[in-house]
């Protein structure tokens, strides 16, 4: 788990190049397992700073748990089938990478790695979730 963290952290560390641009686009992505799925929602959070964005993503295997990063940080949950995101939707292919309203996905075939610059990161795959930040 502690190579996974310090890798996800290489890779978040590592600057975007100069006309580097996203695989994928659009407000949602599964990965190619189909055990994953975010998409960007629009949220307006109680005691927030008006309208905002979340990355909300679902794993559903070995155990369902939901997901959220937003301007409060970093949530998860367990989750009882609630699936609200579209696991036939845009797949993110492995070694590609997504942004959509600030938030950054980079996909492999241990997980996927995300990002805000400013609610911090993490990692969700079968083994877990891990705040990077």
């Amino acid at each position: 788990m502690k190579t996974c963290a310090l890798f996800a952290l290489a890779l978040l560390s590592t600057p975007a190049l100069a006309g580097d641009e996203p695989e994928l686009t659009g407000n949602a992505f599964v990965m190619p397992s189909r055990n994953v799925a975010c998409m960007v929602q629009d949220v307006s959070l109680e005691g927030g700073s008006g309208p905002s964005k979340r990355l909300y993503c679902l794993r559903n295997e070995p155990t369902t748990i939901g997901v959220m990063l937003d301007e409060r940080g970093l949530e998860s949950f367990p989750t009882e089938g609630d699936t609200q995101i579209d696991f036939d939707g845009p797949v993110l292919q492995y070694g590609d990478n997504w942004w959509h309203d600030g938030f950054s996905c980079d996909s492999a075939e241990t997980g996927v790695v995300c990002s805000h610059n400013d609610y911090g990161a993490f990692t969700l795959s079968r083994k877990g979730l891990v705040k990077l930040q």
